[in-house]
């Protein structure tokens, strides 16, 4: 007898009469549970393992931009400094058509001009500038920075939309992953500490890597969970939704800090090569010069870019961007004095704003110094350690030709209603999960209940 979600039941006559399953919905739901658990894990096991080892890297981006930069500091001058308005006209000349957008604030003077310009096809490009002779030591687009790199790698695969389609359906799955695997963890009846919250590694390779699985997913399971949470403001779907719930709830009319993949970083771009290609700027009594002095003064969180006034912007702007967001402050200067006109620190962002803000410094390992940095190598290893012993344990007890899917054989410490209610929730918030949930549900009912080899294949049908 198939039951809704295509499993075989047996029944059996009650003293009533009447037919009663043999297993009942709460059986059922529990073993749904296990087979979404498992394929959470098998869906999720290459995109953890990328994610893990390209956010390792990416959390020492000061690190890699300080050595990748490093040829470029602390040069030996062999003459006086010139003007920033001369570097900035060697800079223009040296990319065709491209527009000013801002120099970079160095605090030492000996170090190369970093000079952002912006081209027609608006691609942010960074010129190296040498200060005493002009002399162009580098021209490169900002994106393609070792760390923009692996940034972009980490968030889209390279792959574009469909890599971030992809990245943000695995870190779906993985919440799923997560949330099953402590309800299935969840101790039973009497129990010792032993193989629940520590390790057995003495006890053979299937129960090591049982205990391995289990008790690492829950030690890390609540910071992995922040780990992918505070991500999701980069995602395709709900990040896109996200955007556009705080711009019609006009909690700000500026746009986000943050964006979402390289669609929302070239719209920043455009409106960036609008700005530098509009009409001249109104006079300034403040020289280039002068106003980086000032800028050098205030003693930001780098880096640090000062832009130039416009006729959208009759101001000076001296914007610091740190990785850590809440060192992040925006100084406008007046344009004849240099006197300061309007401070904006991160504290006078909206509260959703700093909430991202904050989550994403965190995610990054650049919130609170070297222990955030291990907090997310610890998170990176532990995911690690959780997708490649469950992986291990797979094929140990996977039966030749058969994906294998597990049999839950022991029962449920609490009912599994409460968790089925849990995700479903979570499908209704992450509008990409419940998609595939959906139809992962429709090809159990519908394809492989009337597929015999195909329910013995992935595991449907106990028997």
């Amino acid at each position: 007898m198939k039951n809704f979600f295509g499993n075989t039941t047996d029944v059996k006559i009650g003293l009533t009469g009447r037919f009663q399953p043999e297993q009942n919905l709460s059986a059922i739901l529990y073993r749904m549970i296990w087979r979404w658990h498992f394929y959470a894990g098998l869906f999720c096991i290459p995109f953890i393992i990328i994610l893990s080892l390209s956010g390792s890297i990416y959390v020492f981006r000061p690190q890699i931009d300080a050595w990748e930069e490093a040829p470029f500091n602390q040069l030996t001058l062999r003459e006086a400094v010139k003007p920033i308005d001369e570097q900035i006209d060697a800079a223009l000349a040296a990319v065709p058509d491209s527009k000013l957008v801002g120099v970079e604030v160095r605090a030492d003077p000996t170090d190369a001009t970093r000079i952002i310009v912006i081209s027609p096809d608006a691609t942010n490009i960074r010129v190296m500038v040498r200060p005493d002779s002009t002399e162009i030591l580098q021209i490169k687009p900002v994106q393609h920075q070792f760390a923009a790199l692996v940034r972009n790698f980490h968030g889209e695969l390279w792959l574009g939309t469909p890599g971030r389609w992809l990245v943000e359906l695995a870190a779906c799955w993985a919440l799923i992953m997560i949330m099953t695997g402590l309800y299935l963890w969840w101790p039973r009846g009497h129990y010792r500490a032993a193989g629940i919250f520590y390790p057995r590694l003495h006890l053979g390779l299937r129960a090591s890597l049982r205990d391995l699985h289990a008790v690492t997913g829950f030690w890390l399971s609540f910071l992995a969970l922040f780990m992918l949470i505070s991500g999701l403001p980069w995602t395709k779907v709900w990040g896109d939704g996200f955007r556009e719930l705080r711009r019609l709830s006009r909690v700000s009319n500026q746009a986000p800090d943050w964006t979402n993949g390289r669609a929302a970083e070239l719209e920043k771009h455009h409106h960036e090569l609008a700005d530098a290609a509009s009409s001249p700027a109104p006079r300034s009594d403040l020289s280039f010069d002068q106003a980086l002095t000032i800028a050098r003064g205030l003693a930001l969180a780098g880096p640090v870019t000062l832009l130039p006034p416009s006729d959208k912007r009759a101001t000076w702007l001296v914007r610091a961007e740190p990785q850590n967001r809440p060192l992040a402050r925006v100084v406008e200067l007046d344009p004849k004095s240099g006197m300061i006109v309007k401070d904006a620190p991160f504290s006078a962002k909206p509260f959703i704003d700093r909430v991202v803000a904050i989550g994403v410094a965190a995610h990054e390992g650049q919130l609170f110094g070297w222990p955030n940095v291990a907090l997310a190598l610890l998170a990176a290893l532990g995911f690690m350690t959780m997708v490649v012993s469950g992986m291990l344990m797979w094929l140990r007890r996977k039966p030749p030709n058969l994906l294998g899917a597990p049999i839950a054989i022991s029962p449920a410490r609490f009912s599994p209603v409460a968790m089925i209610g849990a995700i479903v929730g979570l499908s209704l918030l992450l509008p990409l999960l419940g998609a595939s949930l959906i139809l992962v549900i429709l090809i159990e009912r519908l394809l492989l209940r009337r597929w015999p080899q195909a329910q013995k294949w992935l595991g449907l049908n106990p028997a």
